[in-house]
């Protein structure tokens, strides 16, 4: 499996959304180091992150829409991610890659579970590892992936995604 775009391709397809507003990025983020018994730390504050939605606990379920309050096409059942404009691409027919909304990174993206009731407090499956193996393998190994697994973790939301 392989993503339909290249790495510049990618990158050019992340700047055209930033500068469209879709994507919150700082190209200039304030970066701090530390160094603690010899392990150097390093700190990213950029206000894009700030503009990121928050969940309050683990069980902290997306309210069920009503008939008064619909949920726009682009949240998969169960989910609390809308993925509308986001979108890359489907990988192994198990997860969606595509743009993070809220970014550390350029191009910074998320690999989302096609079943939307999956939580990031639940541990990660043989299928979360070979949908991220590809991507990376896709990307020829540049990036890296790293999984929130919940609240206390940095997760910002329900729905599984690395």
């Amino acid at each position: 499996m392989t993503i339909p775009l290249s790495e510049e391709e990618l990158v050019a397809e992340f700047d055209r959304r930033w500068n469209r507003g879709i994507i919150f990025y700082e190209d200039n983020p304030k970066i701090q180091t530390q160094t603690i018994n010899g392990f150097q730390y390093e700190f990213t504050v950029t206000g894009a992150i700030g503009k990121k939605p928050f969940i309050k606990d683990n069980a902290d379920e997306p309210p069920a829409p009503t008939s008064l309050v619909k949920k726009s096409p682009g949240y998969v059942p169960g989910s609390d991610i809308d993925v509308s404009g986001y979108e890359i691409t489907y990988i192994n027919d198990t997860h969606l890659l595509m743009f993070n909304k809220f970014c550390m990174y350029r191009p910074h993206l998320l690999l989302l579970t096609k079943d939307g009731h999956r939580r990031q407090y639940e541990q990660l499956d043989l299928q979360d590892f070979q949908a991220s193996w590809n991507v990376l393998r896709s990307l020829n190994w540049k990036y890296f992936m790293f999984f929130n697994c919940g609240k206390d973790g940095g997760c910002s939301r329900l729905h599984v995604s690395s």
